[in-house]
């Protein structure tokens, strides 16, 4: 089988594939199917004629966002397999586990073993590569690792510093103004808030359709009570750009079952996801900053060490 597409080589986050050689014809339509949907994705194909083998392996993982592992037997031989996924373990990389077959752990390495008690995705219970593709984009840890979707310059809506675009989908897309001339990010506004009509955010008249968030990397902070009362948000992507989240601004998200918040973030705000009846646990950075009722009292809440 030919090369479907090239690898990813830019530097926003991507997905590292690590799969035995034996399985090219099973996992190649895979990558070919993510690569379709989006994904940025880095495997082999990306190591050029006159490089070290084992040197531009070990950079592309200590570079990737995500390390996806297609387990099999022949996974479970190579050597290859192994020292990719040692190396992502010992980085702390977010290894996903796809098993392409039923396996017992009786029948891994250590190694494997310990990695396959994970949570991991089982392709070999999915009628197509787009079933389980789709499946894949549930969850939140390959959402950086997503290209946005083109926005047409007459399609935003503008203020002084960001634009915002409300697609038919509900994603919610906040950047910096493109009219801007000076570089860097700047802050999203802080928003007021009053009972009768909530919040003062523009978008907040669509709040029934808003279904997601992104936070493009040229945003810093996140405004006040920028989605107070989104009750059919169910999932936000924060840039690791962003150093704030303001007073109240996730508050009575409802439908806001999980939430990553990268090691940017420095203080998350009074209220900030307060009254967001569907998180059970949060894990944020060892040194943030949490206002008063930052998270409602029985959610769980994760300090994650520094790296």
């Amino acid at each position: 089988m030919g090369q479907p597409f090239k690898p990813y080589e830019g530097n926003d986050p991507y997905i590292f594939i690590s799969y035995a050689r034996k399985d090219e014809a099973r996992v190649l339509p895979i990558l070919e199917t993510l690569d379709r949907a989006g994904y940025r994705i880095w495997y082999d194909a990306g190591i050029h004629a006159g490089s070290l083998w084992t040197e531009v392996l070990i950079e592309r993982v200590e570079e990737c966002a995500v390390f996806l592992a297609f387990f099999s037997p022949a996974f479970n031989a190579s050597e290859f397999c192994f020292e990719e996924t040692d190396h992502a373990y010992r980085e702390r990389k977010a290894i996903v586990p796809v098993h392409l077959d039923p396996m017992g752990k009786g029948d891994l390495r250590p190694l494997f073993r310990l990695l396959g008690s994970r949570q991991g995705l089982r392709r070999h219970l999915f009628d197509s590569d787009a079933a389980f593709v789709e499946r894949l984009g549930e969850e939140p840890v390959f959402a950086p690792c997503k290209a946005a979707p083109r926005i047409p310059a007459d399609a935003w809506n503008k203020d002084d510093t960001i634009q915002w675009y409300l697609d038919g989908d509900g994603v919610l897309t906040i950047a910096k103004n493109e009219d801007l001339s000076s570089d860097g990010s700047v802050p999203m506004p802080d928003y007021t808030f009053n009972w009768e009509r909530g919040s003062t955010a523009p978008w907040i008249p669509s709040r029934e359709k808003i279904r997601s968030v992104v936070i493009r990397d040229d945003i810093d902070t996140i405004g006040r009570y920028a989605f107070w009362d989104c009750a059919g948000l169910t999932s936000v992507t924060i840039s690791d750009s962003v150093t704030s989240i303001g007073w109240g601004a996730f508050s009575g998200c409802a439908g806001l079952t999980s939430v990553t918040i990268p090691d940017s973030v420095t203080s998350i705000g009074v209220a900030a996801f307060y009254d967001c009846a569907g998180l059970t646990s949060v894990t944020i950075p060892a040194g943030a900053k949490l206002g008063d009722n930052a998270f409602p009292k029985r959610v769980r809440i994760i300090r994650r060490p520094p790296l």
